[in-house]
């Protein structure tokens, strides 16, 4: 501050009176200045200059106007106390206030979301609304028909209006009709999701406490788990349909009613359920929708966000108020980024909602299949700040039409507030990025630590407002007391919400947020809210006594973020009882497992500040300290091999690693098992499922799959199919050949064409005796012999000598005069180099089997007719992706598998999957076969016997018959591959001879 005590209009110098002079500032380095002049005939000048670089002219305005209005204050009453004074001028604290303003729109909806999509299925019965990964596929009117059911088995169950009623399902279609049931029925929806963990899910269950749990087939077994041993359980598999077809059950929902209690990640030890009512869910769906809903274009919604994240709602409201469907993925793919990309291209997603890091693992891991997601059109983002570098990576799609949305929000003001529309290949995308501005009806305002506002631009704590602010917490009126306040900023009677966040705010509404205020101790961890005080409480409530204090800082950067709690033990507890508590922390503790410290570090004290508060910011400077890095002796050689795979993957040093070494209890999580997939099929060149790996999370377990799954390497067609050195013959095979006693060797006896071939060559006159050669033991079983020419011998066609013993091998080998090859592998899923040892081997063997007989045996060996593209040069591809083409589809004439369909009583589904078959009377087949084999002669060379179909049969025509016959479409469905497996041991009269199948709308396998 400059205060120049000179009086401008009359100063002097050198005896001469001084006018009309020209004053110049000084340059100095200051970024604020504050100049004053006096005058004796006009007021005093004041000048206020600000640094250009980082503040504009409207900051230098807005400080000026606020240094005015101090000086104004202490003029007016020299007694008024300091503090009192007004840190801003009004007229920038109104501008502020009516820049974060926005009014409400009148709703066109009916009251409830719950009456809105009942408004949607009277108009689009014949839609479809739901499907599920489970073969699932219901129209809106089933859809309503389900719900129906579901409603009225809960108020026969005793539920009444307000009730809470929990849901305890595997993710499926029926989850979502029983989320609108409970609505539907009056009562209260509480998720209970198995994504989370068992302790995690009785935290909730005892702070929510349902009257009744609706469960399926997979978790009826599981409640008592939960804690909810004495609860009326719903259990949907049992219900009862026709009980409940009478009468449409009347919708009991009333607006402003609490619609749904929903535990945030932030609740940790102490579950913080917030409590959403149907005014809250109708208010948000309907402004929500106005950002994505054309008239010109259908809707399909992914749900893939767990059902205890506000997102779930967002993603079921989505689609089913506006007339589109849902797709709910199933458990086994979820968090697969692989899995996911892979439904969005087969289900032609068009609107997808979830976190930064979610969309960070798609984009890293699956991009070349995100790039065929032509009809991806909206990509809706939050929970937590999206980073520059993501937002240009949607670029790198090149996809078009695809809108990329980031958005802010805290779950208690209904899913989310601000929306902005990215533009993510614009050259001046803004970095920071936006939060975004308010969704219609939300009012934000920018606050000091006294809840009083602030001007635009300055940063402040983010408070917000509207008819989307949910009423408090279950059962905390304190926290709820704290966070919720009356409306004193936007003249309404409802609540504000004080988020905890640090933002600014600007003229045409849009919002920054600059991350958590200081002293707040929540964070984000991989999309999750944390809240740090709470993990510590329930580390030391969960000691018993043994620790006196706990403290949780977050180390690592991006995927790599994990937790470090940092404990004292309490002077009295003994010190060789110490270590075996910190072991057990890490399985023991109520937490979900995303929000269980990954170390854990023992200190003689806490460190505190001269106020002798914990000093947070000396706990997080104490370097995290681990056992030292070092592999177990005892370990085998490939865990050995994953253990060092695990020290380049984890964000921390794991210490000693055992066979017992969990994965996710020393600092992995589900996006750093994504990360290890990656790294597995670099360095080791074999890559397991995701759900595989999760399920054998265990050092041990997961170095067994791994040994199971063997290299995947580039394939070498001319080395595959080079003639074998062994093989070469010094002198030419004795001729044999006989018209009668023949004694036949058969592979495959057991499987479909196998059976068939069986039973003819048995009935037949000139056949004295038939080997099969099975598997196992329990093939006998299959094997129909009528009489006693059948000579069963367990043994394994990819082993040396067929893995029979040599006595037995000498001997077939002396007395064989045809081999009929059956036998193989039929896996759709299965790369070559699975098939390769089942398929490609045991034909191998076979020869050698021919060799070593020293007589020329004719070996008959069936293939698929796809093999046929190969004769003119070509050679399959090299990353193995067309398999063995011996595979055979399962579908047949329509109207002999509708008469199966009938008799099974469930009906395939045909989710996803496309196509046709080629096929054959399974009786010609085997009489070709037959008659070839017996009547085949010694020398004839290579013969290729071509048995074409008669018919082709479309996949999409056995739907819509199935469809078609309300009867057969309410049947229960399972797999379609299973289905037709049992339809052919039912007697399935027809052979297939080739097949095309596709999944979603990309040719997966032809044969």
């Amino acid at each position: 501050m400059d205060y120049r005590q000179v009086v401008q209009e009359r100063s002097s110098w050198g005896g001469c009176k001084l006018s009309d002079e020209k004053w110049c500032n000084a340059g100095t380095g200051y970024d604020v200045a504050l100049e004053v002049t006096e005058n004796i005939n006009t007021d005093t000048l004041r000048s206020l200059r600000l640094q250009k670089q980082p503040y504009s002219e409207e900051h230098t305005q807005v400080l000026l106007r606020s240094y005015l209005s101090v000086l104004e204050y202490m003029i007016r009453g020299s007694d008024k106390a300091v503090d009192a004074a007004p840190a801003w001028s009004e007229h920038d604290l109104q501008v502020a206030v009516d820049a974060g303003k926005v009014p409400e729109s009148k709703s066109k909806w009916p009251p409830t979301v719950s009456h809105q999509i009942d408004q949607v299925t009277q108009n689009n019965p014949d839609k479809i609304a739901l499907k599920d990964g489970n073969g699932n596929v219901l129209t809106y009117a089933q859809m309503g028909n389900r719900i129906d059911t579901i409603s009225k088995a809960l108020i026969d169950a005793g539920t009444v209006q307000g009730m809470v009623v929990g849901v305890f399902q595997e993710p499926s279609a029926d989850w979502i009709c029983s989320l609108l049931a409970i609505f539907k029925a009056g009562a209260v929806y509480v998720p209970l999701d198995l994504r989370n963990s068992i302790p995690r899910l009785a935290s909730i269950f005892k702070a929510s406490r349902p009257s009744v749990i609706v469960t399926d087939i997979t978790t009826d077994d599981k409640v008592d788990l939960i804690g909810a041993k004495f609860v009326i359980k719903l259990q949907l598999d049992s219900l009862d349909e026709s009980t409940y077809q009478d009468s449409t059950e009347i919708n009991h929902v009333k607006a402003g009613s609490l619609a749904v209690i929903l535990f945030t990640s932030g609740s940790t030890g102490e579950p913080k359920g917030l409590m959403m009512t149907h005014t809250n869910l109708l208010s948000y769906a309907e402004v929500s929708s106005k950002t994505f809903t054309r008239a010109d274009e259908d809707l399909v919604v992914l749900q893939q966000s767990p059902f205890t994240f506000d997102f779930s709602l967002d993603q079921t409201m989505a689609a089913l108020t506006n007339g589109g469907y849902l797709y709910v993925v199933p458990a086994s793919k979820r968090g697969d980024p692989d899995e996911i990309s892979k439904v969005m291209v087969e289900e032609s997603v068009t609107y997808t909602t979830a976190t930064p890091s979610e969309y960070d693992l798609w984009l890293r891991y699956s991009t070349e299949t995100l790039r065929q997601c032509n009809s991806w059109k909206y990509a809706f983002s939050g929970g937590e700040a999206m980073s520059y570098k993501l937002a240009r990576e949607f670029g790198t799609l090149k996809l078009t039409n695809l809108h990329v949305f980031n958005g802010y929000g805290p779950a208690e003001t209904t899913i989310l507030s601000h929306r902005i529309d990215l533009k993510y290949a614009d050259p001046d995308l803004p970095d920071p990025l936006p939060a975004g501005y308010p969704l219609p009806g939300f009012s934000v305002c920018i606050v000091d630590d006294k809840m009083r506002p602030v001007p635009l631009g300055v940063q402040g704590e983010i408070v917000l407002g509207g008819p989307c602010i949910v009423s408090g917490y279950l059962n905390m009126s304190e926290s709820t007391r704290d966070k919720f306040l009356p409306d004193t900023f936007f003249g309404t009677s409802g609540t504000v919400y004080r988020s905890g966040d640090r933002g600014r705010l600007f003229l045409d509404g849009l919002l920054f947020c600059d991350g958590r205020l200081e002293g707040n101790t929540m964070i984000k961890l991989r999309g999750f809210r944390v809240e740090l005080d709470e993990v510590e409480k329930t580390i030391v409530s969960h000691s018993a006594g043994a620790l006196s204090h706990a403290v949780a800082t977050v180390r690592g950067t991006e995927e790599s973020r994990y937790l470090a709690a940092h404990v004292v033990f309490a002077p009295e507890f003994p010190e060789p009882d110490r270590e075996g508590i910190m072991k057990s922390f890490r399985t023991t503790l109520p937490l979900p497992p995303y929000m269980r410290p990954s170390v854990f570090q023992v200190l003689p004290d806490i460190p505190r500040t001269t106020h002798l508060k914990i000093d947070r910011k000396a706990i997080q400077d104490i370097p995290v300290q681990t056992t030292q890095s070092e592999i177990s002796k005892s370990l085998t050689a490939s865990e050995q091999r994953l253990s060092e795979l695990w020290h380049r993957g984890l964000p921390l040093d794991p210490g000693t690693l055992t066979h017992e070494s969990d994965f996710f209890l020393i600092g992995g999580n589900s996006i750093l098992l994504v990360k290890l997939q990656a790294l597995l099929r670099q360095v080791l060149w074999t890559a397991p499922k995701l759900v595989t790996l999760m399920g054998s999370s265990t050092l041990g377990a997961m170095a067994s799959i791994l040994e199971d799954c063997g290299p995947v390497n580039a394939i070498h067609w001319d080395e595959e199919i080079k003639f074998p050195t062994d093989l070469q013959l010094e002198t030419p095979l004795r001729a044999g050949g006989k018209s009668t006693d023949i004694n036949v060797l058969l592979t495959g006896s057991s499987g479909y064409l196998g059976r068939h071939l069986l039973l003819s060559l048995l009935k037949d006159h000139r056949v004295a005796r038939v080997h099969c050669l099975c598997r196992t033991l329990n093939d006998r079983q299959v094997v129909n012999d009528p009489g006693s020419k059948a000579n069963i011998v367990q043994s394994d066609l990819t082993q040396h000598n067929l893995g029979i013993p040599k006595s037995t091998y000498s001997h077939l080998a002396a007395e064989v005069d045809v081999i009929i090859h059956c036998a193989a592998n039929r896996s759709f899923w299965d790369r070559y180099e699975a098939l390769k040892a089942d398929n490609l081997d045991s034909t191998k063997e076979l020869v050698k089997f021919v060799v070593s007989s020293g007589r020329a045996i004719p070996l008959h060996f069936l293939s698929s007719g796809a093999v046929a593209k190969y004769n003119s040069g070509l050679t399959p591809p090299a990353d193995g992706g067309d398999g063995y083409q011996s595979e055979e589809e399962r579908i047949s004439i329509v109207n002999e598998l509708m008469q199966i369909v009938k008799l099974f009583g469930y009906r395939p589904s045909f989710d996803g999957v496309g196509g046709f078959v080629d096929v054959v009377p399974v009786n010609e087949v085997v009489e070709a076969i037959h008659e070839t084999a017996l009547n085949s002669q010694t020398g004839e060379g290579l013969c290729i016997l071509e048995h074409k179909a008669h018919q082709r049969a479309y996949v999409k025509s056995f739907a819509a018959v199935v469809e078609s016959e309300d009867g057969l479409s309410k049947l229960p469905c399972i797999p379609i591959l299973e289905w037709f497996g049992r339809a052919k041991k039912a007697g399935f009269s027809y052979f297939l001879a080739s097949q095309d199948l596709i999944l979603g709308s990309q040719l997966f396998s032809r044969r």
